[in-house]
């Protein structure tokens, strides 16, 4: 078995190949980002039963990161810090090979950091926006 997946470790979402060997899935990270080339090893038990659980999305220390899903140029941002911000709200918009691709947040909150402007060019699993919640 191996699949292309992507992965949410410690805030940041990143692509991966997972394969399977020996009772264990191991996770070896694609990039971009400070992980890339390493590899995580899990007993599939245990992955089992997480994967059954409900994941909901990756708020850490009170805070939920956005992330760029693709590579693309920032087009529009709908998000400013202050503002309170509802789950499934578009934040921002990506243009990637000339479609435009809304963003929205998985956790309702108050905007704590933009980290992009409109016309940047933003790299898959890209910090974008930090909400407080």
């Amino acid at each position: 078995m191996s699949k292309i997946v992507y992965v949410t470790i410690d805030g940041t979402r990143y692509k991966a190949k997972v394969t399977q060997s020996e009772g264990k899935l191991h996770c070896i990270v694609l990039g971009p980002g400070p992980l890339m080339g390493k590899t995580i090893t899990l007993d599939e038990n245990a992955y089992a039963k997480s994967a059954t659980q409900k994941s909901g999305p990756a708020i850490v220390d009170g805070l939920y990161t956005l992330v760029a899903p693709i590579t693309g140029r920032v087009m529009q941002i709908n998000a400013n810090e202050g503002d309170e911000i509802k789950k499934d709200s578009c934040a921002l918009v990506i243009e990637a090979m000339k479609m435009e691709n809304e963003l929205n947040v998985e956790a309702s909150g108050t905007v704590q950091e933009v980290l992009v402007n409109v016309g940047d060019m933003v790299e898959t699993g890209q910090q974008l926006v930090k909400i407080a919640c």
